[in-house]
Formats: C-alpha cells, structure tokens, sequence
C-alpha cells in the first residue's frame, strides 16, 4: 500500500475521533493492548475481574444458555432482564458517569439483521428521547439506510458496545468495552441475527478484529461465531456520526450496506 494510501486512511480514523468528541489520546496500558490484538476471532469474554478499571463483575451475568436453563426462554423476557442488570451494572468506572442506560431496540421474533454502535453521547444541555440509540440524527441516517435496502424496522436490531450514556466529554477505554461486550454477546446469541453490521471502528474491532483499520475490515464479510456455536457474517463500515460530518464516505458506506442487502436476499 502506498504511503499516501496509508495517509489518508490516518485522516479518515482521526476525522472519526474528532466527530466523536476525542480530544487526546491517554497513555494507558489497556488502549496499547487493545490497539495490540492480534487478527482472529475477538468475541470472547471480558477477564473475570472486569478490568482494570472497575470491581470484580457480577456472577449475575449468565450466559445464554444458563438462562435458558433457569426458564427465561422467552426472547422479551430475557431482553427485559438484560436492561434490569445493565441498569444496575456497576462492573466498571463508566456507571459513575453515565446518565441512564440503552440496552437496545427493535425487532425480537426474527432478527434478520443485528446492528452494533459503539455507544451514546449525551450533551449537558439537552436530553436525548428513550428511543435514541445513536444520537437523533444518527438514528435517521440508520432508517434511511434500512428503507434503502428494503429491510423494515421489525426486522432489525439495534444496539452498542457499551450500554451506558455517557457524557461527550467521557472518553471509554479499552478496559470498558472488555467489561461491557459480555451484555452484546448475550444479545447476539439471543436474538440469532442472519446477519450483523458493525458501525464504526470501536463495534468492529469489539466484533472482528482487533488490530485491523476500519477501511481494511468495511466492504466485505466476516464471521463470528456466535453464543450457541453458530457462525454469523458481520459486515463493517463507518458510522452514522462520522458520514454526518464526512458525507464524502457515503458511497463507501452504500457499497456496504448493498452486500448486506445481497445476503439477506434483499437486493440483486
């Protein structure tokens, strides 16, 4: 790849930070580790003392199958004690400074696509509806992008990394979406979406890949496996936030959600 290549692959992923309220980067232990990961499957559970950053995690977090096992069979009822446990989550540092939490939203009885913010920026001047997920503007974009493909609403899932909202000068680190990724793989293995779309380099890298820029993991599929040991293709591209402020990678982001339209079936 030629330096200019790389160059502008630097600008795209800083113009990103910048749109999400990153001001600096702090020398910690955990982002160089989390930057550090190598290629392979990165979906795998948080260390059980929650990091560095927060207390022991809760024994309260079950996997899928536990609570399947203790009779939440039932999709909304299992989703509603997620929200219940997230709530009251104090497994790291982010629940001193977040102002509520959002779990998720949309369809449970047959998730045909799943997708994966990194989380919700909350200003101190304004609250945000309950039904945001990804700022209001954002959560338009992601409608219009669906209506696009021809995909309803009920058919689709939406969530992030991390479940709490924080404030825009809050900056989680990598210790915190270890700590919060176990509540989206109880997600994913609930729901069993056909498919997931990564938005943004935090969802990812959380999903994917661990060392990889997002304009070398976005355009094609990958695979995770899931909580129920089934394989699950995941597709990457950009993020609401950064094609507001970046509209030029618009295009990019439209070839992405063609070949998830294409897998589902909804395009040619």
């Amino acid at each position: 790849m030629r330096l200019s290549e790389y160059l502008q692959q630097l600008n795209t992923l800083l113009q990103y930070h910048r749109s999400s309220g990153i001001t600096h980067y702090p020398h910690d232990g955990g982002i160089e580790q989390f930057l550090r990961a190598g290629s392979g499957d990165q979906f795998h559970p948080p260390p059980a003392d929650g990091g560095a950053c927060g207390p022991k995690e809760s024994s309260s977090r079950l996997s899928v199958s536990a609570e399947v096992k203790e009779g939440l069979t039932d999709v909304d009822a299992v989703l509603a004690a997620l929200v219940e446990e997230v709530a009251v989550c104090r497994a790291c540092s982010l629940s001193l400074h977040r102002s509520t939490v959002r779990v998720g939203k949309g369809g449970r009885s047959r998730v045909r696509l799943m997708i994966v913010g990194d989380w919700l920026r909350c200003g101190s001047d304004t609250g945000l509806p309950d039904s945001v997920l990804f700022g209001v503007e954002e959560d338009r974009m992601v409608a219009r992008m669906l209506e696009a493909i021809h995909l309803p609403l009920e058919s689709v899932y939406i969530s992030n990394v991390i479940k709490c909202v924080v404030p825009e000068t809050c900056q989680p680190t990598a210790d915190h979406i270890r700590t919060c990724v176990s509540y989206l793989q109880r997600q994913v293995a609930l729901l069993e979406p056909e498919c997931i779309c990564a938005m943004g380099l935090v969802a990812a890298r959380a999903l994917v890949n661990g060392s990889l820029p997002l304009s070398q993991l976005r355009g094609r599929l990958h695979s995770i496996v899931n909580g129920r040991g089934r394989q699950v293709p995941v597709m990457a591209t950009y993020h609401p936030s950064f094609l507001l402020k970046n509209p030029e990678m618009k295009k990019a982001a439209w070839i992405d959600l063609q070949g998830i339209g294409r897998r589902l079936k909804l395009l040619p």
